[in-house]
C-alpha cells in the first residue's frame, strides 16, 4: 500500500490533550454540532457530550492499540456514573476490518443496549481528505505540514453510467477531482472475467471526449467509451493518471452498471452472422490516403488518415494505426554467427483517433482519423532512422477481426509531417 501521510500522523499521536480537541472538532465536521468538550482527569468517562432529545451522546477518544478494551472500560464507567446516554461515539485511529467493525457494533449493542458510532483511522483520514481538510492546517502539531503537503495526492471520484449507440454498448465515465491540486488523467481501464479468466484493458480511445486531459482541482471529467468486450463480467472500471495511480468506480456502481446495461440490451440480431467475410472484404473497392493539414493555432502539421469505402458492404472501423518496420533481415544477417534466438527491433506502431462521427463507411462515405499532437513526436523517428526503415504502413482495423493496409506513398506524407514537427522545435 502507498504511503499515506495523514494515516501515518494519526498513528503517531503523543499529545493527547491536543488530540482530544482535534477529535471534538472532527466530530463537528461530521454533523455533531453543539458538541461540548469535557476531557481531563475528572470527565466521568466522557471526553465530549452532545445533549440531544433529552439524552446525551457520549464521545470517547483514545489512541490506544487495544481500542476495543478501552471502549468497553469507558462505556462501563459511563454506565456506572448513571449518565442519561442515548448513543456512544468512539474515535480511535485504529485499523480494523469491516467484519471487526460490524461485530463490535453488534456486541456493544447487546452489552450496553446503546447504538455505537465507530471511527477508525480510515474513516478519520477520509474526512481529513475531504470536508474536514481544514483541520490538517489547524493542527500542525499532529499533522506535520511539509509531510502532508508533499505527499497528498488528488482525490478523484469516479462514476460510470451505461449508454449505447444502437447495438454498441457504451459507458459514460464521470470523474470529479476533489483536490488537492490538478491531476493528469492518461487513460481509462476495465477489468472483467471471461470464461472464468481475468481480463484487463487500458486505453486512451474515447467514443466522446478525449484523453489524456489535465483535470483541475474542483473540476469534472465527462467522457464516453466503448465496451467492446464481455462487459457482463465487469469487475472494475476507473481512470489512470500519469503516475500510474488508479481511481476506481465503487463496486456497487459497477454492479448497478451491469444490471442496468443488461436490462436495456436490444433483442438479438435477426441474422445469424452479419459480419463481413475475408472474401467480401477483398472484393470491396476501398482506399486509404494519408494527408497533412494544420489546425488553427498549431505550430506544426498533423497527420490525417482517410478511409473510403466505395462498395455496398458497410465496413465498421474500430481503429487506425501508422506503423513502420525496420530492416530486421539486415540486423539478423549481422548477428548470424550467434546461436540461439535473435533480438531485433521489429518496428513501431502509433494509434490514430477517429474524428468523424460515424465509424462505418459504405457507398463512397469516409471515416477520418488523426494523429494527436501528444503522439506526433514519435514520427520524428521516421526521419532520424530513415535508412533503417524498410516500410511505412497505414492500417485501418475493421470489425470484427480484419485489417486493411496500405504502404504506397505513405512514407512521403509521414516524413513531411515529421519534418514539420521537427521544425516546430526550433
Amino acid at each position: 500500500m502507498a504511503f499515506d501521510p495523514i494515516i501515518a500522523c494519526l498513528q503517531q499521536i503523543t499529545d493527547y490533550p491536543r488530540y482530544e480537541r482535534f477529535c471534538t472538532d472532527l466530530m463537528r465536521f461530521d454533523g455533531y454540532l453543539g458538541i461540548e468538550p469535557l476531557g481531563g482527569v475528572a470527565d466521568k468517562n466522557r471526553d465530549s457530550i452532545l445533549l440531544h432529545n433529552g439524552g446525551e451522546v457520549i464521545f470517547h477518544y483514545s489512541v490506544r492499540k487495544d481500542w476495543k478494551a478501552k471502549l468497553w472500560k469507558d462505556a462501563e464507567g459511563a454506565r456506572k456514573h448513571g449518565h442519561a446516554c442515548t448513543k456512544v461515539v468512539c474515535v480511535n485511529p485504529a485499523e480494523f476490518t469491516t467484519t471487526e467493525r460490524d461485530n463490535c457494533i453488534a456486541e456493544f449493542g447487546n452489552t450496553f443496549g446503546l447504538p455505537l458510532d465507530l471511527y477508525g483511522v480510515e474513516r478519520m483520514a477520509s474526512m481529513l481528505r475531504t470536508n474536514a481538510a481544514a483541520l490538517l492546517r489547524a493542527y500542525p502539531q499532529i499533522f506535520v505540514p511539509h509531510l502532508v503537503e508533499a505527499n497528498r495526492t488528488a482525490q478523484v471520484d469516479v462514476r460510470i453510467n451505461p449508454t449505447r449507440d444502437k447495438r454498441q454498448q457504451l459507458a459514460q465515465i464521470v470523474a470529479y477531482n476533489r483536490g488537492p491540486g490538478p491531476v493528469l488523467i492518461e487513460a481509462w481501464y476495465a477489468c472483467w472475467k471471461e470464461n472464468d479468466s481475468p481480463r484487463m484493458s487500458e486505453s486512451m480511445q474515447c467514443y466522446r471526449g478525449r484523453l489524456p486531459i489535465r483535470l483541475e482541482e474542483k473540476s469534472k471529467l465527462d467522457i464516453t467509451v466503448s465496451f467492446d468486450f464481455a462487459w457482463e463480467g465487469l469487475e472494475r472500471v476507473g481512470l489512470a493518471d500519469a503516475e500510474k495511480r488508479h481511481y476506481d468506480a465503487t463496486q456497487e456502481n459497477v454492479k448497478t452498471f451491469v444490471r442496468t446495461a443488461q436490462l436495456h440490451m436490444p433483442p438479438p440480431r435477426t441474422k445469424v452472422d452479419d459480419a463481413p467475410t475475408l472474401e467480401q472484404l477483398r472484393a470491396q473497392d476501398v482506399f486509404i490516403v494519408l494527408q497533412r493539414d494544420r489546425s488553427p493555432g498549431s505550430k506544426h502539421d498533423r497527420l490525417v488518415l482517410v478511409f473510403r469505402n466505395n462498395g455496398d458492404l458497410p465496413l465498421k472501423t474500430v481503429g487506425a494505426t501508422i506503423g513502420w518496420k525496420f530492416d530486421t533481415d539486415r540486423a539478423l544477417a549481422e548477428e548470424a554467427h550467434l546461436t540461439g534466438p535473435k533480438v531485433v527491433e521489429s518496428g513501431a506502431n502509433v494509434n490514430l483517433r477517429r474524428i468523424t462521427q460515424a465509424d462505418t463507411s459504405s457507398n463512397g462515405s469516409e471515416v477520418r482519423f488523426v494523429l494527436d499532437d501528444g503522439m506526433a513526436n514519435l514520427l520524428v523517428e521516421v526521419i532520424t532512422r530513415t535508412s533503417e526503415i524498410v516500410a511505412v504502413e497505414a492500417a485501418v482495423h475493421i470489425a470484427p477481426a480484419f485489417k486493411i493496409t496500405e504502404t504506397d506513398n505513405m512514407r512521403e506524407v509521414v516524413m513531411s509531417v515529421a519534418q514539420s514537427v521537427l521544425d516546430s522545435w526550433d
